[in-house]
Parts: structure tokens; C-alpha cells; sequence
């Protein structure tokens, strides 16, 4: 536990040492993503931070789980970055997708929700059968997240034409009229998608 508490430190040190204007990024983040917490890194920093940890972490998976579980519980932004490229990096492993499901419930903001989805989004090509099952249930949810959420894992695998137009539409058209902005604004995404493939 203190190699793993000691690589957290580190990581957020090196978050912290990249921020430079907190208040008018904080500003911008109120505005795109309401909820959203932030440190105040640019996401091209957060990303070099993620890609020099993850050389070494992956060496050892379980080390890999507990940061990104930790990173995860963090809550801002900037940790959910690097923890969602650590899981996509491993994600093959049975105890990538339990995390995944795990986190799934906590997102707060669109941001984190397409950031994890798009990590993430060799799983839900590769298991296009599970992702509508797991689609079907999220979007039931009382948790707007969720449901967009939901919606958005179908967008890679509609792309590879893993799955039909007419599963993604008849998932998708559940939430047509979403009472959420973010729900809808993924239905569209997802939409767009489906008349493009």
C-alpha cells in the first residue's frame, strides 16, 4: 500500500506542478461540465503524466488497479484522465471491466463519462453483445450519467458495425426525449453515429 500511496503523491504533484491560471480554468470547467471538480491542468499535460507512469505500472498489474482505484476515488477531473487511460491500458483483464462497472455509477459529468467510454472503447467493440445487455440496464437508470453513459458505449461498436443500426436505434430512441440535456445531447451523438455507419 505505501509503493501505491507513494505513486498517487507523485502523480498529484505532478498534476499540481503543471496548473497555471486554476481560476480561469475553473471557469471554463463550471461552464462546459457543471459538478466537474479540477485542479486546473491542461488536459495535454494530465496525458504526458498518465503515459511516463504507465511505462513502469504496468509491470505490475495489480500496482495498476489500486492507482487507478485510487485515482479514481479522487473525484477531480485530472486523476479520472490518467486513471481511465491506466484501466484502457489492461483493459482485457477480468478486474479492469468489474472497476469500470464500479466507477460507471460515481461519473458526475459528461466529461468523465466520454473520457472513460473512449478509453475504454476496445472492450465494448470486442464485447458488443455484453455492451447492449450492459447498454439496456444503464439506461433504466435514475442517474442521468448513467443513461448517457449508456448510450455512448454503443458509439464504437456501431462504428465497426459490431452491432446493427436497429439494436443502437431501439436503445437509443428509449431516450429520445431524455428530460437531461446531457442524455439528449448523447442520443444525438449516438444518432449521428448510427446514420453515418
Amino acid at each position: 500500500m505505501k509503493i501505491t500511496n507513494n505513486i498517487i503523491k507523485e502523480i498529484k504533484q505532478n498534476i499540481h506542478s503543471t496548473v497555471k491560471d486554476k481560476k480561469k480554468l475553473q471557469k471554463l470547467i463550471d461552464s462546459y461540465f457543471p459538478g466537474g471538480k479540477a485542479y486546473g491542468a491542461r488536459n495535454p499535460e494530465v496525458r504526458k503524466i498518465a503515459k511516463k507512469y504507465l511505462k513502469e505500472l504496468k509491470k505490475d498489474k495489480k500496482i495498476l488497479l489500486k492507482v487507478s482505484k485510487e485515482l479514481w476515488k479522487d473525484g477531480h477531473i485530472e486523476p479520472r484522465i490518467i486513471a481511465s487511460i491506466f484501466i484502457g491500458s489492461i483493459i482485457y483483464e477480468k478486474e479492469s471491466i468489474v472497476l469500470i462497472k464500479k466507477w460507471v455509477p460515481t461519473l458526475d459529468n459528461w466529461a468523465n463519462a466520454d473520457l472513460l467510454m473512449g478509453e475504454t472503447k476496445r472492450y465494448w467493440i470486442e464485447h458488443s453483445k455484453e455492451t447492449l445487455v450492459y447498454s439496456k440496464k444503464l439506461i433504466k437508470s435514475k442517474n442521468p450519467w448513467d443513461r448517457r453513459f449508456g448510450l455512448i458505449i454503443l458509439i464504437f461498436p456501431i462504428r465497426r458495425h459490431k452491432i446493427t443500426k436497429k439494436q443502437a436505434t431501439d436503445i437509443a430512441n428509449r431516450l429520445k426525449d431524455d428530460r437531461e440535456k446531457y442524455v439528449r445531447k448523447g442520443y444525438i451523438w449516438l444518432m449521428d453515429q448510427i446514420s453515418k455507419s
